[in-house]
């Protein structure tokens, strides 16, 4: 029963994030400062990089929240654009960020093992995803 049910989930997530993949049209990438809320409760302006994510497809409200997942790292701290097709995620992390690794936004519902989502994909669907480089992000 419990091997089953794994095996749907891991069909679910895979058909959600391969969807999500093709309906992303454009991400741009750009140095920003934002603010911050430390442990003391003051807040502080750090450098961080904001990836807007442009698709054809309606970002909705669903029960799966969408992640950015950018090689190794994945980022879940996002707001919406100006427009239903438009999200843009914040990197609080932008020295972590490698060069020329597959980048796509995935919808996972289980935030303490987003990064399992690599490991559902095919090769052939990797090599297919966009590559971030660190030269795409636009300075401040």
């Amino acid at each position: 029963m419990y091997r089953s049910t794994l095996w749907i989930l891991a069909f679910v997530i895979v058909t959600v994030v391969s969807v999500a993949a093709e309906g992303a049209e454009t991400i741009t990438a750009k140095k920003v400062l934002v603010r911050k809320r430390t442990a003391d409760g003051s807040e502080q302006k750090v450098p961080a990089v904001e990836f807007t994510v442009t698709s054809s497809v309606k970002f909705g409200t669903q029960a799966l929240e969408p992640v950015l997942f950018v090689g190794k790292l994945y980022i879940m701290e996002y707001r919406s654009g100006n427009t239903s097709h438009t999200l843009i995620f914040t990197c609080f992390e932008p020295d972590k960020l490698e060069d020329n690794v597959p980048m796509f936004v995935g919808l996972v519902g289980d935030f303490h093992e987003p990064r399992k989502a690599y490991s559902f994909m095919t090769q052939s669907a990797l090599d297919k995803l966009p590559r971030f480089r660190l030269s795409m992000i636009e300075p401040l």
